[in-house]
């Protein structure tokens, strides 16, 4: 239970909020009865926190997508689909171990889901060098409606995928190329017929032709 409990930055508030009441209590004693109320108060409220995310079995289930091979220098979407098959309804935030190449270190998702439902999210990652990018756990943090601690779930999804140049960006260099030389007078992209075995492109033989390239079935027919 100690490995997967965090305390979240409301603990911290309310604790300062004691603090200054304890200082108010030097200039003011009878002050003093009620900041140990709030102390008090304030530790109840944690221990039933943490009664309401570890007493019951939680249970999220959680499953990457993404594609076989991502495109190098393009925005990749990454999806990531979590079901909440618990009675009860959690605030979450999400940190996806993302291949170490991003050096991502506050990479968070936060939402909310209630109980029974499905959400699917998603985030994009661009890779700037080729390779193999492994992809590590899915941690889950979840929150109750109190939100001063919350419960990590990790949940297994490794997998590896590969980076190869873009298809996408390929394309778009062979049409700019294209475009480019496309101004100089009488350059433009041709078939030239009579080069080809189709037959829509068979032309009658003529002085100076190839030989090698004759099709002879199509002319002996």
């Amino acid at each position: 239970m100690f490995k997967n409990l965090y305390i979240t930055n409301r603990l911290f508030l309310f604790l300062g909020i004691v603090l200054l009441m304890f200082c108010i209590a030097f200039v003011w004693p009878p002050f003093f009865i009620v900041s140990k109320i709030a102390l008090l108060a304030i530790g109840g409220a944690t221990a039933i926190d943490i009664l309401w995310l570890f007493a019951a079995p939680v249970m999220i289930k959680a499953k990457r997508e993404t594609q076989p091979l991502l495109s190098l220098g393009d925005e990749n979407r990454i999806g990531i689909n979590i079901k909440n098959v618990s009675s009860r309804s959690w605030t979450y935030s999400i940190l996806d171990e993302v291949p170490d190449q991003f050096q991502l270190r506050s990479f968070k998702i936060e939402g909310f889901i209630k109980e029974g439902e499905t959400q699917k999210l998603s985030y994009t990652l661009r890779p700037v060098i080729r390779g193999e990018y492994h992809f590590h756990n899915i941690n889950i943090f979840i929150r109750s409606v109190l939100g001063i601690v919350s419960r990590r779930l990790v949940i297994a999804d490794k997998m590896m995928v590969p980076v190869y140049p873009s298809v996408i960006q390929m394309k778009k260099f062979e049409l700019f190329t294209m475009s480019s030389i496309s101004r100089f007078y009488g350059i433009k992209k041709m078939r030239r017929i009579g080069l080809s075995y189709e037959f829509e492109q068979i032309k009658n033989y003529t002085t100076g032709d190839d030989i090698r390239q004759i099709n002879w079935k199509a002319t002996g027919r």
